[in-house]
């Protein structure tokens, strides 16, 4: 799978579309971690709906690679297990207006939408980002 980004600048009001360098990511499970977790973030064990699908509220942390992780970067995410409540199928974060979702060995979704005009007064816009790539898990 190739890796994508799509970007766009407020210039001269009006949307320009730009093209960044794709960033590098670590993303973790800092659930039993209490310095990266935080008080914020409460994770729980996975529970099976009455559908059957199995999910669970979790703390993930990304940090750009080279980067040390902080709790700044810790957000709940809602991972969804394969019916053995231990295999990860993928995950769905959102903080703010920055949403992630990937599968560990497979596609990843990021977008920030942040710039939507309610929320910059006057002729302020901070870009718009929408990037697509691929997961693979570290050896620990």
């Amino acid at each position: 799978m190739e890796t994508h980004s799509t970007d766009f600048n407020w210039t001269n009001d009006q949307w320009v579309e730009t093209t960044y360098t794709l960033d590098q990511y670590v993303v973790q499970d800092v659930s039993d971690n209490d310095d990266l977790r935080g008080f914020f973030c409460t994770a729980e064990d996975p529970v099976t709906s009455g559908y059957g699908s199995v999910s669970a509220n979790r703390c993930f942390n990304s940090s750009m690679v080279g980067e040390q992780a902080t709790v700044a970067g810790t957000t709940s995410c809602c991972v969804y297990y394969e019916s053995d409540g231990i295999t990860i199928i993928s995950v769905t974060c959102s903080c703010g207006f920055i949403d992630y979702s990937f599968i560990p060995t497979g596609e990843s979704v990021l977008s920030r939408t942040y710039a939507v005009p309610e929320f910059n007064p006057g002729d302020r816009r901070d870009s718009l980002v929408l990037s697509v790539g691929k997961c693979s898990v570290i050896a620990k």
